[in-house]
Parts: C-alpha cells; structure tokens; sequence
C-alpha cells in the first residue's frame, strides 16, 4: 500500500507518494503563473492550474513502482484563495489570491461591525483583508452574477479533493484562513456570515483533516493511471501541515525554529543549547 499526497502552492504544485513506512516511492512537480489583470490584483487561472495539477499527479503515479498501488490520497495547499465551482463540477472563475487588494473597501466596513477582539474570540484572527471573506463579500457585490452562480467557494485542496470526486468540504485548518469559522462550535460562524451578508450554503461543510470525504471518479482515476477507489482524506493548510513535517505531532509538542528570543519564553532546562 502506498499514498499519495498533493501540495498545492502560490506558484507550484508537487505530488508525492510514500510507502506506508514514509519513503519516498515518486514524486512530480509544476509551475504555473500568477496573473495580475489590474494594478494590486492576483489571481490564479484555476482551469490553467487544475490541468497542471492532474498532469503533475500523473506523472507521479506513472513513475511509482509496480506491485506498490496507491490506497489513498490527501491534498495540502495555500490558503484564503478559493475556486468558485459548480454542482457539476465547472470551473466558474479565477482565484483571488490572498495578496490581491480587493476587499480591502469591505474590510474597512467589517470593521465598523465588529471589532478585532470579538472577531478574535469567534475566528481566532482579527479583521483583515488577507482573508477569504472580504473577497467573497467583493465578488457578490462587484461579480453578482458569478456569486449567485456559485455552488460553492472551495478552498484550493478542498477544490482539489472535489474536482478528484470528493463532497465538497473544508478542513478546519483552511476554514480558519476565511474569517468565518467559529472555533469552539467547529462550523462557520452565522455570526460572522451575518455581519458580512454571505449565504452559508454557497461554503462546504467543515470537517477534521485526515476525515475520509469520498473517493477518486473512476473517469478521473483512470485518466490520472490511479487504481480504482482510491481514499480521499481531508488535508489541510500548507502552514499547519508543516507541523507533520517537523515532527511535532502529539499535544503538547511545539517546533522550534531559529528565532532568537523565543527561547526567553521556555523555562530555563528547556532552552536549547547556544
């Protein structure tokens, strides 16, 4: 048995697949281009890198050994950006990526309604137009059409996970990056989608990463050369699957890296050595 993971960046994509015991059985990566139609906007071409994106997993699944066939798959990616996407399947729109300015006129009204404290306590962020939802909020007041359009706004490795065959989702880690996850109740947040005046039923249901949330299309399988039902497993944030990386992966564990004052933050038997 053997599994396949995808990362999904800003510029590139990789696909990897691993041994059950982790080594590193193939891998393949793409790059694709940032677009920039208008001074201060970003945005990707999400036919564009979809089509990098199954290139690169084929490529991967071509060059893994014989005899070793893939169980199961999950998808990492960038966050805030998302893919507008039909029932079917479609492609509706570009992603608006999150160094992009628009939003920035619907973040400066979100904060006349809620200030960053109490967006703090719901979300776990403060205001902001790096989010997810000020560009929502942009795309149904400047692009109605393709809103109402929309069947839902799927972050890129739910995107991923969907196009593949999955029900549409998102993790908890990537719901995080919309502004519009509630944290103790683990769903969006009606506080949150009120205030911003978003329909809930345009997102996915949120689910913990590692939840099985469906299996690879056959079509899609046998066009990428995967075995049939193949698992689909929920993935997360690029940022917090960098913790499954750096080894840190029971409560309690952290990751320490190279900042200089960090260290005055642990007790003293703890610092690592100058």
């Amino acid at each position: 048995m053997s599994l396949l993971g995808i990362d999904v960046g800003t510029t590139g994509c990789k696909a990897v697949v691993f041994s059950g015991e982790g080594a590193i059985l193939a891998s393949a990566y793409s790059e694709y281009d940032v677009a920039r139609p208008q001074p201060g906007q970003a945005t990707l071409d999400s036919s564009e890198v979809w089509a990098k994106i199954k290139s690169t997993i084929a490529r991967a699944v071509v060059d893994t050994p014989p005899g070793d066939p893939i169980a199961a798959l999950s998808v990492a990616s960038m966050g805030e950006a998302v893919v507008p996407v039909s029932k079917e399947r479609r492609i509706l729109g570009p992603s608006i990526l999150i160094v992009d300015n628009r939003g920035a006129e619907q973040a400066a009204r979100l904060r006349g309604k809620i200030d960053d404290i109490s967006c703090y306590e719901i979300t776990g962020n403060p205001v902001g137009n790096q989010y997810g939802l000020t560009k929502l909020m942009w795309l149904k007041e400047s692009e109605p059409k393709l809103y109402d359009e929309t069947y839902r706004f799927l972050n890129w490795a739910g995107f991923v996970s969907f196009m593949l065959g999955a029900e549409p989702h998102a993790d908890f880690s990537l719901a995080n990056r919309m502004l519009l996850f509630d944290l103790e109740r683990e769903t969006w947040s009606d506080e949150m989608l009120a205030i911003a005046e978003l329909d809930r039923e345009k997102l996915p249901d949120c689910v913990a990463s590692g939840s099985p949330i469906g299996t690879v299309d056959p079509k899609i399988a046998d066009e990428l050369h995967l075995p049939r039902g193949v698992l689909i497993a929920a993935g997360a944030h690029d940022q917090c699957a960098n913790s499954l990386g750096s080894g840190s992966l029971h409560t309690g564990c952290t990751v320490w890296g190279p900042f200089p004052l960090s260290s005055r933050f642990l007790p003293k038997e703890s610092r690592p050595p100058r």
